[in-house]
């Protein structure tokens, strides 16, 4: 299967037969191709350190097996690209995996130098024509013409709306590096620009500059999706647990810790939960560098170094809930890299249980980011 693209020209070339969209061409011209799998079986997903698996992108279309691939007739640079809508109106991206190829065969080289990016859609219309540019960072393809999914850490870059995410890399003719899934449905939201002057010369800046400006996949012919996915701080819970927590009053599982907002020191949005907390008691989160496990009161103390204290909160609907203010602790977020957050509280009811009227929470680690 192949399309040509002659500026306001459209051809596609499907088993020998050619249907022309409009006849009218230009002295510039470039072309996309794709490489059909021939009815080879797509092999199952790999999940190697650095890859994601397909379906476990929270941003994510495609079922994680490639149908084809496609390239520029004439080679140059090309890009792909999905666009979504932020979770809940607004997110944090914190990384972008990929596939390059397919598993029809060999056309990508290995190791090839790549760009990884992401876009604003400032009208919110799944469009990239007026798309802002707001990350991109170079990279390496790897695990080539496989569906292996290559994963790419982001520093937490914010979103919201309609966001585009997108890999660039160079080609030469014959080589088809855009994977693509042909059997999940992705209306409108897969795109494709590329330029045919050579190396590295696809302007991510200005998307409608380039010679094969951005083209919804759908309209010319490939209603399918990427193998392109994204994860943010709302696909999974922020933070690591550690250091199990006692029994209390309410709970033999005792209070446990969970995060809410993002990682993101510019975000500045993160709140500390603390569940199973005893009706009516007073509590307090605090903070420190090193992790510890030992015995204090009816609980077991999670931290240690220097140890920084919040402020006093009470129980309501049974939690414990802290909104930082990076404006305070901010600073401290930033020299420490991972942070430990525990929570202390008061639980005069499992006195006799434990033999003291306090408790503690599990704790719970989180890494800053930008």
């Amino acid at each position: 299967m192949r399309i040509a693209i002659l500026a306001a020209a459209l051809a596609t070339s499907a088993a020998g037969q050619t249907t022309a969209a409009n006849a009218d061409q230009t002295a510039q011209s470039w072309a996309l191709a794709t490489s059909v799998l021939g009815g080879q079986p797509a092999s199952q997903v790999q999940s190697p350190q650095s890859s994601a698996l397909a379906g476990a992108g929270c941003y994510d279309i495609d079922d994680g097996l490639s149908n084809d691939s496609i390239g520029l007739v004439a080679g140059g640079e090309l890009a792909w690209m999905t666009g979504f809508n932020a979770n809940g109106g607004s997110d944090v991206i914190t990384e972008i995996s990929t596939t390059f190829g397919s598993t029809a065969g060999a056309t990508v080289p290995a190791n090839q130098p790549v760009e990884i990016a992401i876009w604003d859609d400032p009208t919110n219309d799944m469009d990239p024509t007026d798309a802002v540019l707001v990350f991109s960072v170079a990279g390496v393809s790897a695990n080539e013409n496989s569906d292996t999914f290559n994963a790419y850490a982001i520093p937490s870059v914010a979103v919201s709306g309609v966001f585009f995410i997108g890999v660039s890399i160079n080609g030469a003719a014959g080589e088809f590096p855009a994977p693509l899934d042909l059997d999940s449905a992705a209306v409108g939201q897969t795109w494709v620009v590329g330029s045919t002057l050579g190396p590295d010369t696809l302007d991510l800046t200005n998307l409608t500059a380039n010679d094969v400006p951005p083209l919804d996949l759908g309209a010319i012919g490939f209603p399918g999706a990427w193998m392109l996915q994204a994860e943010g701080t709302s696909c999974g819970p922020l933070g690591q647990n550690y250091c199990t927590a006692n029994g209390n009053s309410v709970s033999a599982s005792g209070s446990i810790m969970s995060l809410a907002g993002s990682d993101s020191l510019a975000v500045m949005d993160l709140t500390l939960n603390a569940s199973n907390a005893p009706a009516g008691q007073p509590g307090l989160f605090f903070y420190g560098p090193n992790q510890v496990n030992a015995p204090l009161g009816c609980g077991q103390i999670c931290i240690g170094g220097s140890l920084v204290r919040l402020p006093v909160v009470f129980e309501n609907a049974g939690t414990y809930s802290f909104d930082v203010d990076f404006g305070v602790s901010g600073t401290d977020f930033a020299t420490l890299g991972t942070v430990n957050f525990q929570c202390w509280y008061r639980d005069p009811a499992n006195s006799g249980a434990c033999g003291d009227t306090f408790n503690l929470s599990d704790g719970i680690e989180i890494t800053f980011m930008p």
